[in-house]
């Protein structure tokens, strides 16, 4: 999304000004570089890496000037800073430094105890190895190391676990078909493309042609039985290493 791109750009100017010599990198990745970003539903998700053992005031000058990012093109802003070493090494326990989050309803920032981490940054890296794009700094496969497929399945499987719960049912469903598809290519997709490829395969064409429906007019509805079989199924296959 160009809008998204130009944005993660001029905020990137502003962080370099902010932590002199202690950015490595500012990576834009979700729906902003899956191919389904929409403004008046998405978040902005921006991966920010720094030097090891940059000190606590400067994260939080970097934290500061994320809180309040002008002109994000999104319902808000998602942006994670990470040290350098653990962006290379990218393993358990995920550890990261601040976590903030502008979107009206959900407006927060975390900073990351010592010893602790964030499972989340598993698909946050994936998908910005994959697919992301860097606003400054060197390519992401550079900054970011690879993970395993079994790692990246648990936790699409660990989302579905969560949305089958919490989540809308075009939310369920289409997350589903975007885990079948990383069973099945081990590539990462959007939801939406995820849809669109499931049907492309025979899957499930009532259930997941009525998700697309859904999120393409914004009238989503409580899961049903079916949805919450369907991503059940998936999570299932997921956790257990099956394919497709």
């Amino acid at each position: 999304d160009e809008a998204a791109k130009r944005f993660a750009r001029d905020l990137a100017d502003e962080l370099v000004a902010a932590a002199p010599g202690r950015l490595v990198g500012v990576y834009l990745h979700g729906s902003a570089v899956l191919g389904d970003f929409q403004p008046a539903s998405s978040d902005l998700d921006l991966l920010i890496v720094v030097r090891d053992r940059t000190s606590r005031g400067v994260v939080s000058q970097i934290a500061d000037r994320l809180t309040a990012p002008a002109g994000c093109p999104g319902v808000g802003l998602e942006a994670t800073v990470v040290d350098e070493s653990p962006a290379r090494t990218s393993a358990s326990p995920w550890s990261y430094r601040v976590h903030v989050t502008t979107a009206p309803l959900d407006r927060k920032t975390v900073w990351c105890e010592a010893g602790g981490g964030d499972s989340d940054l598993i698909l946050h890296y994936a998908v910005v190895r994959a697919a992301g794009w860097a606003a400054y700094g060197p390519p992401p496969a550079d900054v970011v190391g690879p993970i395993e497929p079994r790692v990246v399945g648990r936790q699409l499987a660990a989302e579905l676990r969560w949305a089958v719960d919490h989540a809308s049912e075009s939310y369920i469903v289409l997350n589903a078909c975007r885990a079948l598809r990383f069973s099945a290519e081990g590539l990462l997709c959007s939801k939406a493309s995820g849809g669109t490829w499931a049907l492309e395969q025979g899957i499930e064409p009532e259930l997941i042609g009525r998700a697309l429906r859904a999120r393409e007019t914004g009238h989503d509805a409580s899961p049903g039985r079916h949805a919450v079989s369907f991503a059940s199924g998936v999570a299932a296959g997921l956790e257990h290493g099956r394919r497709g």
